[in-house]
């Protein structure tokens, strides 16, 4: 990946928020999470033209009003999540923390799988990993990941909660993640620490009982 990449670590449920530079004073920013106030750290002169989000819960998404109004920011989501950024009941199924509040987010544009975007000098492929949520994706850039809450370090996203959760899909998203992208590859998640698909093949229990 030719692009830098800086993380933020929300104080929502220590969502990692990922913002990438092309080195020409812009940036894009995958998940904002709880992210707005501390950016004013590392963005400087660098505008944030796009938001792409990985799925729709509200701690991944929670700051994309603030980006919009702000730099006019454009939100981008899997079609299959557009809903979850007005139904609460998709977007927050254990509700929100106390000190944070429901927030509608407004979107610009769907993708799907296979779709790709383009920034500085990489390109970006969307891979749909349903299981977490319905529209749950990763975005993969020659030897990176970032994963979402699809696949952590040592873990796997959540599938018990109440709306959009599937077991099944998800053994299946991790399937197509193994499949597809080679073991090299560094990890972004959505929560946790960086890792490798080698390092999961070889330590992640889910991948060892599923796959």
């Amino acid at each position: 990946m030719k692009s830098k990449i800086f993380r933020i670590r929300s104080s929502v449920y220590a969502t990692n928020s990922f913002y990438i530079f092309d080195g020409n004073g812009r940036c894009i920013i995958i998940d904002p999470a709880c992210s707005f106030d501390r950016s004013k750290d590392i963005l400087e002169n660098n505008i944030p033209t796009a938001i792409y989000l990985t799925h729709g819960h509200f701690d991944h998404t929670y700051d994309c009003n603030l980006f919009r109004e702000k730099y006019g920011t454009k939100v981008y989501i899997h079609e299959k999540d557009k809903n979850y950024l007005t139904d609460h009941r998709y977007s927050a199924p254990l509700g929100v923390p106390e000190g944070y509040e429901y927030r509608d987010i407004v979107f610009d544009k769907t993708f799907q799988d296979g779709d790709t975007f383009f920034f500085g000098e990489d390109i970006f492929r969307i891979i749909h990993t349903p299981g977490h949520t319905e529209g749950s994706c990763c975005f993969l850039t020659e030897d990176t990941l970032f994963s979402g809450d699809t696949l952590f370090k040592n873990s796997i996203g959540r599938t018990d909660f109440p709306f959009g959760c599937d077991e099944h899909d998800m053994i299946k998203s991790l399937q197509k993640i193994i499949n597809i992208v080679p073991d090299e590859t560094v990890i972004y998640p959505g929560h946790g620490f960086s890792s490798t698909i080698k390092e999961e093949k070889i330590n992640n229990p889910y991948i060892s009982l599923f796959l």
